[in-house]
């Protein structure tokens, strides 16, 4: 094999290392994404939650229906259901964006030393 020959095949290594780091940022990204609207789920869950107590808290002031409590109760549940998706989903986001750290960092060593590498250029 020719200087040339490696010469290109370390030039070609280096672009592919470099695209799959442009992918791994662009999941990155993505994932940063998905956890704020994660973020903002876990909040209307919890207005939600506020607003299910305050119509438990009135069903029984009031001494309403059952029907009311059905509602009150079933609105609870939905929240609560809500609120244990969006915590599930964050686990997942943090343990998702951990793992891309993991691979991130030795490929950008690897890149790091593609970009220090300097094939020689023989004359013949």
């Amino acid at each position: 094999m020719g200087t040339t020959d490696s010469s290109n095949m370390v030039r070609q290594s280096r672009h592919r290392l470099h695209d799959v780091l442009f992918e791994i940022q662009e999941i990155t990204r993505l994932s940063e994404e998905l956890m704020e609207i994660n973020s903002l789920m876990m909040g209307m869950a919890a207005q939600a939650n506020c607003l299910s107590a305050k119509a438990t808290e009135e069903v029984s002031a009031r001494g309403a229906d059952k029907g009311m409590a059905l509602v009150a109760y079933e609105a609870y549940k939905l929240v609560k259901f809500s609120r244990e998706q969006s915590e599930s989903t964050r686990r997942m986001l943090t343990e998702i964006k951990e793992s891309i750290d993991k691979i991130n960092y030795p490929l950008n060593k690897v890149l790091n030393r593609f970009r220090a590498m300097s094939v020689p250029q023989f004359k013949v």
